[in-house]
C-alpha cells in the first residue's frame, strides 16, 4: 500500500493538461483523497468574497503538501468530486509541527469542487450541526437555522450576517434571516454579536450553545 504524501498527478494522461503535484491522503476514511485547498483564517485569501473561489488558475501551487502554507491546487478545478474531506486546526499552529486536524466528510457531487462553488448557488448537505461542531474543540452555534453545505447564506443577504462557502450557519431566531454564527471555510459576517470577520474557523454569538466564540482555524479540503 502506498503511503500518504505528495504525488504527481496527470488525470488526462496524454491530453493537453500538464501534470501537477498534490498531497494524496491514502488512509483516512478509506483513502483516495486529493488535496485541493488550504486556508488560513488569519488571512482573507479564501474569504467569502475572494476571487479565488471562481478563478481557474491555481494559487501557490508550489505548496502541494499538507502544511500551513495556503494554496489552491490544480485539483480544485480538475478532480471530479462525490465526497469532500474537511480538516481544521484551531488554534492555528506553526510549521514545521504537523497539523493537528479534526476531520469530517461531506457528500456532494460535481465535476470538481470549483464546479460546486463557482456558481455561488446554495448546495445543501445533511451531515448535521454536531458534525460541523466537531471540526473544532468547543464548537459553538446558535440553536436554529442550521443551514449547511456550500455557498451558505441567510435570507437577508446583508453583509453583517454570516455566510460560508463550505460549512454551516445558524441563528438565534427561528429562521435563517439574520444568522450570527458559522463554522467552516470561506466565511464572512460580523455585526451585533461581536463576531469576527475571519475567513476560516468558528465565529458565534447571540445565544450560541457553547457561548461566544471567535476561533480562527486553518482549514484543508480534499476530495474524492
Amino acid at each position: 500500500t502506498l503511503p500518504s504524501g505528495v504525488y504527481e498527478l496527470d488525470p488526462d494522461g496524454p491530453g493537453d493538461r500538464p501534470p501537477y503535484e498534490a498531497y494524496c491522503e491514502l488512509e483516512l476514511f478509506g483513502g483516495g483523497w486529493t488535496l485541493v485547498l488550504k486556508s488560513n483564517g488569519n488571512l482573507q485569501t479564501f474569504g467569502w468574497d475572494s476571487p479565488q473561489w471562481q478563478a481557474l488558475e491555481p494559487y501557490q501551487p508550489q505548496f502541494p503538501d499538507l502544511d500551513r502554507q495556503e494554496a489552491k491546487l490544480e485539483s480544485y478545478a480538475a478532480v471530479p468530486v462525490s465526497e469532500v474531506l474537511i480538516g481544521m486546526e484551531s488554534p492555528v499552529g506553526s510549521d514545521p509541527a504537523p497539523l493537528e486536524l479534526n476531520w469530517i466528510t461531506v457528500p456532494t457531487g460535481g465535476g470538481s469542487l470549483r464546479a460546486v462553488i463557482e456558481p455561488s448557488m446554495y448546495i445543501p448537505t445533511a451531515v448535521g450541526r454536531d458534525t460541523w461542531k466537531g471540526l473544532l474543540k468547543g464548537g459553538s452555534l446558535q440553536p436554529n437555522c442550521n443551514r449547511e453545505g456550500f455557498n451558505v447564506m441567510g435570507e437577508s443577504g446583508m453583509p453583517q450576517h454570516h455566510r460560508i462557502r463550505i460549512g454551516i450557519i445558524a441563528n438565534e431566531q427561528d429562521d435563517c434571516n439574520s444568522p450570527n454564527s458559522r463554522i467552516g471555510i470561506g466565511g464572512a459576517g460580523e455585526g451585533v454579536c461581536n463576531t469576527w470577520n475571519n475567513s476560516t474557523g468558528n465565529f458565534a454569538g447571540c445565544e450560541a450553545d457553547n457561548g461566544d466564540v471567535n476561533s480562527i482555524g486553518f482549514g484543508v479540503v480534499l476530495v474524492r
